[in-house]
């Protein structure tokens, strides 16, 4: 077997030489051809020389398919944009040629204008005739046969058929991409556009059958004729939030399926439809981080990720494998968790060297051994507590690991040189009313105020990211919307007007990679807190009626929503943003910087040792007021209701 270079390499040239033989046989078609044809002794003696100009013409015809490369065209699948190569390359052969004859090999030649001209347009048409004709032959016996195949696998039952709506070039393009790959399962039976201009015309065979707002007549419609799609696809790549909550509400009282087409040109095995995400949904686009500075920060670096098992350290981890850390080690106090990360990183990044370990944050002695041992470059703090209600009942345990299993860290990493902390925050930390973003608060305040005065001794970097509610994370609002919405509702919802910010996964885990790389780049950027530009906040009402709608039923019909009234501890609105706090610039529009507040370190040091005795002799009342001493804009959601009924 031939290698694959010379394999390429012969195959070019076989290319060349077939389109060099079909633009000679153009040539002699038009020139040599009608000459032969008089019979005349003078058109014998001159032979030679025609023969010659014919051998010409096929070496400017080899020299121009060459430069347009139109080897590269693959002939059944050749487009409008391969035709007009072929024209590029015809055209450049007859100027090389026609130059060439007049210039050298006959400057006197005595032609009648007109017969020139003419002359050279036949020849030009015969060209572009001759090297097109095969291929579209070529293109209507593939396209013929890929149409038999697809209609056996219709007879069989084997389609999805489905009404698209969106961009026209990419609907037009996936019903190419079905016709082409026989592979393909989906059938576009229709396609809606607003645009009226349009309605009753065709998209590469497929009729324009109307508006998206006109959808159930339609599909009725389309149901006397046997033709009921699956699914109603969005071909369109800059969707907006009202584009996705528009269908989904046509979709829904309509009873049928929404999807949407991946990436342009990322149409993948048979053109897949993609369900519309939940991600989809949040009123602005997933926002994407450059990562070059975070290859540079994880990239041969020894890191560790602290609760690497939970919802945001299981990305992390995965992340970071993905940008070859020379070492990962994870660590997680529970042991399911542990496992399962572990698993995936054994099966996705087998050739990264990793270590996982059932370590809890509040066990300052076991803690501080594992950094010691491991010697990281850069520590992830992931690891807490974060379910509002319950910390509500249990604000011990809350306290024991968001601020002493961050202490814990961060003193570890201190005392053991590790150049740089990250640690992972909430809104819920500006202006707390529960016990959850109190602690977080304080957490916040001890690593800014280790952050602002090193010693000279210890320069370890200590970064704080703060971002909103995560999109499907474990005790966020999402899976219990999806559990209440399959066991058939009713979906519980606290308050009609309550709101929270929201971000994907990827999005919160991106934003603490880029955090740390921008926290480490800049001296001078010491005890700043970065979050996320998470647009507006969503109301958490409407996201259940979306919810609703992607399971194809009809929210408040189907489903039913009850409000329930607010828990513990739970804000109306949340705030990302604390009133002392400016905002600074950053490199990146879509991460904003926050200046530190005041905050003394050694007052909360000695906050901290009374929190500490409270939480050990187990009293809980002495440990709350410690905690709003610790934290003065910690004010419980009784108290708020207290103040405003006294007000």
């Amino acid at each position: 077997m031939l290698p694959i270079g010379i394999h390429a390499l012969l195959t070019r040239i076989r290319r060349v030489a077939t389109d060099v033989v079909l633009s000679t046989a153009a040539f002699f078609t038009v020139t040599i051809l009608p000459l032969l044809e008089t019979a005349k002794a003078e058109t014998y003696n001159h032979l030679g020389g025609l023969l010659f100009l014919l051998g010409v013409y096929a070496a400017f015809a080899g020299i121009a398919l060459c430069v347009t490369r139109t080897y590269r065209m693959i002939w059944r699948y050749v487009s409008f944009r391969d035709f007009l190569t072929l024209i590029a390359a015809t055209t450049l052969t007859l100027v090389g040629f026609i130059g060439v004859e007049f210039l050298f090999l006959n400057p006197h030649l005595a032609v009648p204008g007109t017969l020139l001209a003419w002359t050279t347009v036949l020849i030009w048409i015969a060209n572009i005739a001759f090297l097109s004709t095969p291929r579209f032959i070529a293109r209507v016996i593939g396209e013929t046969s890929i149409f038999n195949g697809q209609n056996r696998n219709h007879q069989n039952g084997n389609v999805i058929q489905v009404l698209l709506t969106g961009d026209a070039a990419r609907m037009d393009a996936f019903i190419r991409e079905c016709d082409r790959d026989p592979a393909s399962r989906y059938r576009a039976v229709g396609v809606l556009t607003d645009d009226a201009r349009f309605h009753g015309s065709y998209l590469h065979g497929v009729q324009v059958l109307g508006s998206v707002d006109h959808l159930i007549p339609i599909l009725a419609r389309l149901g006397e004729h046997g033709l009921c799609p699956h699914t109603l696809v969005l071909a369109k790549d800059d969707a907006s939030h009202t584009d996705f909550a528009r269908l989904l509400e046509l979709t829904a009282a309509a009873n049928i399926k929404v999807g949407r087409l991946p990436p342009h040109g990322l149409f993948g095995d048979g053109a897949p439809v993609q369900p519309i995400e939940l991600s989809d949904l949040l009123g602005r686009p997933e926002i994407r981080i450059d990562m070059n500075a975070v290859a540079a920060m994880i990239q041969g670096k020894c890191v560790i990720v602290t609760g690497g098992g939970g919802s945001i350290g299981s990305e992390l981890s995965r992340q970071i494998a993905r940008l070859k850390p020379a070492k990962l080690v994870v660590l997680d106090a529970s042991e399911f968790n542990l496992y399962s990360i572990n698993e995936e990183l054994k099966e996705k990044y087998p050739t990264i060297v990793r270590e996982t370990a059932l370590v809890d944050v509040r066990d300052a002695t076991l803690v501080s051994r594992w950094i010691a041992d491991v010697r990281p470059d850069i520590v992830f703090h992931a690891a807490a507590l974060k379910h509002v209600p319950l910390l509500e009942s249990h604000p011990i345990e809350g306290i024991k690991t968001n601020v002493f299993g961050t202490i814990n860290i961060a003193e570890a990493c201190r005392a053991h040189g590790v150049p740089a902390m990250v640690t992972i925050s909430t809104d819920k930390a500006v202006n707390p009313t529960n016990v959850m973003g109190a602690t977080k608060r304080l957490a916040e305040a001890f690593c800014q105020g280790l952050d602002q005065t090193p010693d000279d001794d210890a320069t370890t970097r200590f970064i704080t990211v703060r971002f909103g509610n995560v999109l499907g994370s474990a005790g966020s609002v999402v899976p219990l919307f999806q559990h209440q919405i399959e066991i058939g509702g009713p979906v519980t919802v606290t308050h009609p007007d309550i709101n929270r910010f929201f971000m994907t996964i990827p999005e919160a885990v991106t934003l603490v990679l880029q955090a740390g790389a921008q926290g480490l780049d800049v001296e001078e950027e010491r005890g700043n807190i970065y979050l996320l530009d998470m647009g507006e906040p969503v109301k958490i009402i409407d996201l259940a009626r979306q919810m609703i709608r992607l399971f194809g039923r009809r929210p408040d019909v189907d489903i039913k929503i009850k409000i329930i009234g607010l828990r513990p501890g739970e804000k109306l609105h949340e705030e990302v943003i604390h009133n002392d706090e400016s905002i600074l610039p950053t490199r990146s529009k879509s991460i904003l910087k926050l200046a530190p507040r005041a905050s003394d370190l050694r007052i909360i040091r000695q906050q901290v040792q009374e929190l500490r005795h409270a939480c050990v002799i187990g009293d809980r009342e002495r440990a709350l007021r410690v905690l709003k001493i610790s934290v003065p804009d910690f004010v419980s959601t009784a108290e708020r209701r207290s103040i405003k009924a006294s007000s």
